[in-house]
């Protein structure tokens, strides 16, 4: 769907539906992330974060997935990041969320790493469009 980049909510629209586009990537590549699994793009990479049944991320339930393409530009490996609080139990949904969704990515890295930078790209390309539009609205006013 193409969203009005020349209002706050239309641009907030477009990033979202990018985030959820994202993770449905992941999940059509057959990659089994756990229930509540949202995604936070950005030019470098994706946060994958877990929330509760009332939309509230589960603190400690990130991981950072990264690009090949840092967010200066410089070409790097793809990575995996996620914390640790040091110990957890099959009772703690943040920390076993992440567990998985780690694992179900390092499993699956090939195709994990193909939707990241197809959608790293999208990412880029709705910036630069969201430039465009700005830049044209800002010349039409002078």
């Amino acid at each position: 769907m193409r969203h009005e980049l020349t209002t706050e909510q239309g641009r907030e629209a477009a990033f979202d539906e990018l985030n959820i586009g994202f993770v449905n990537a992941l999940l059509a590549q057959g990659i089994e992330l756990v229930d509540n699994t949202i995604a936070v793009l950005s030019v470098s990479g994706a946060r994958l974060e877990v929330h509760d049944d009332t939309c509230k991320i589960l603190f400690g339930s990130g991981i950072d997935f990264y690009s090949q393409r840092s967010k200066f530009g410089a070409l790097s490996k793809n990575s995996i990041s996620y914390g640790s609080c040091g110990s957890f139990n099959d009772q703690d949904m943040a920390s076993v969320g992440r567990t998985l969704n780690a694992a179900a990515i390092l499993t699956n890295w090939r195709n994990a790493t193909a939707v990241l930078e197809d959608y790293c790209l999208k990412y880029r390309n709705l910036c630069a469009d969201i430039d465009a539009v700005c830049n044209q609205a800002n010349e039409e006013e002078k």
